[in-house]
């Protein structure tokens, strides 16, 4: 029996079916409808019977037939040549994709983070298998998490040496985690190869001291798509998505593109990337929310720089008692203040350069000093100042930002070239020498007199 007769016979009013709930969103039924089909079946398996371990019947048997599925994939690859041996700890095998591992990657099991542990390990032989609890979507991000320059050689061929450095670099400075292939690390100029690349050495250097975030910045859903399993494949942690971009979108297919990608990525956990001078359009905060009711995303990067709307999120995520869902400020500016209104992170550009200095904003916001906080965005404010440094007159704010960066990291001695992708340009000797001028002046480098 149908529910519309059912609600009859028991007196109650019929309820709206899909055709009405599409009318909500004139232009999109099909897209909208989808959403509410795929919004309701999650409720559905949050509310069915729970077991002994708190978690729905429905899940359980996912996962263990994916345990199944991947145990059979394991079996019949060992022996198999160089494509046999264990799945390192953090990658999902995805149905419709294959895991490719990387000559001499390291064990990448973790240790006991500070809070409890999140992750099942079934370990049979030599063979290790990870399959993420319902939980880790949930997973907080938080602390300095820089944003990575992605060093080239001057032949513009990737830097995995000066990648090494770099990444110490930020570790030593208190970072709690990397995030590759964003805005900073020129996300959209490289291909699949050559990310591939760059996040497999990055794994291998970070080495289970904080997650490894990748950027999946794509102009189509299906290319998000294709860049998320190529991102699972070399072994990130986390993925950051952006909406698509060029083409301009409505809301509605803003949300269709994080939920379409989300059944892609599986139990990796997908942040959504809030960048409005790149996207075309700002991520709104009820879709925002929405999704992360719905378990979609796990947070969300705000680059915007409209602090009313980042309060707004941050109270909305409080009222609907979203703990899990981590919320991160990509604001320097406004550092001290973000992390008064209740952000969980800061993931700055100049992280690359000066980890420490937001490492101390964060603390001090948190243990109340906040004139000593001030003290510290003062000094930030100073060390901005090298992003003005490349002429802009001959170059794009891309290139004078991500020049400015890579040239405070070659002063510092981290990375041995300021090279760029094409289309942009490095930046020039004359404008490292000011560059050099204002990490001294700012306190970030130390010169003897």
């Amino acid at each position: 029996m149908s529910g519309h007769r059912r609600a009859q016979r028991a007196g109650r009013p019929a309820q709206p079916g899909r055709a009405a709930t599409a009318a909500h969103h004139p232009g999109a039924p099909d897209v909208a409808a989808r959403a509410d089909r795929l919004r309701q079946r999650r409720h559905r398996e949050l509310a069915s019977r729970r077991t002994d371990h708190g978690r729905p019947r429905r899940l359980l048997r996912r996962r263990r037939a994916r345990l199944r599925s991947i145990r059979r994939t394991l079996r019949g690859r060992q022996g198999s040549g160089p494509r046999a041996g264990p799945i390192p700890y953090g990658i999902a095998v995805l149905p419709g994709h294959s895991f490719r591992p990387r000559a001499a990657r390291p064990d990448r099991r973790r240790t006991e983070p500070r809070s409890t542990r999140r992750h099942d390990l079934r370990q049979e032989g030599t063979i290790v298998t990870h399959i993420a609890a319902a939980s880790d979507r949930h997973r907080r991000f938080g602390g300095v998490i820089p944003p990575l320059v992605t060093p080239l050689t001057p032949a513009g061929d990737l830097d995995t040496d000066s990648l090494g450095r770099l990444i110490e670099h930020v570790f030593d400075g208190g970072a709690s985690g990397v995030f590759l292939l964003g805005s900073t690390g020129e996300g959209t100029s490289f291909t699949i190869a050559e990310r591939e690349q760059l996040i497999g050495a990055a794994v291998q250097h970070v080495a289970g001291r904080g997650p490894v975030l990748a950027g999946v910045l794509a102009p189509s859903t299906a290319l998000a798509a294709e860049l998320c399993r190529s991102s699972i494949d070399a072994g990130a942690d986390a993925l950051v998505a952006a909406a698509p971009f060029y083409v301009a979108t409505h809301p509605v297919e803003v949300e269709q593109h994080y939920r379409l990608i989300a059944e892609v990525t599986g139990e990796i956990p997908l942040l959504a990337y809030d960048i409005p001078v790149r996207a075309g359009s700002k991520l709104p905060a009820d879709v925002v929310l929405r999704l992360a009711e719905d378990t979609v995303i796990a947070g969300v990067k705000d680059s915007s720089g409209v602090i009313t709307g980042l309060r707004k999120l941050i109270l909305e995520r409080e009222r609907l008692g979203l703990t899990g869902f981590s919320i991160l400020t990509g604001s320097e500016n406004t550092a001290d203040l973000c992390v008064l209104l209740g952000v969980d992170g800061i993931i700055p550009g100049l992280g690359n350069v000066e980890v420490a200095t937001f490492v101390n904003i964060i603390e001090l916001v948190r243990a109340g000093e906040l004139e000593k906080a001030e003290l510290e965005q003062q000094r930030l404010l100073t060390l901005m100042e090298v992003l003005g440094v490349p002429d802009q007159r001959r170059m794009s704010s891309s290139s004078a930002s991500i020049g400015a960066v890579k040239g405070a990291l070659q002063v510092l001695g981290v990375i041995d070239s300021v090279q760029v992708a094409p289309p942009l340009l490095p930046i020039e000797a004359a404008e490292i020498a000011g560059v050099r001028e204002v990490l001294i002046r700012s306190g970030v480098l130390q010169v003897s007199s």
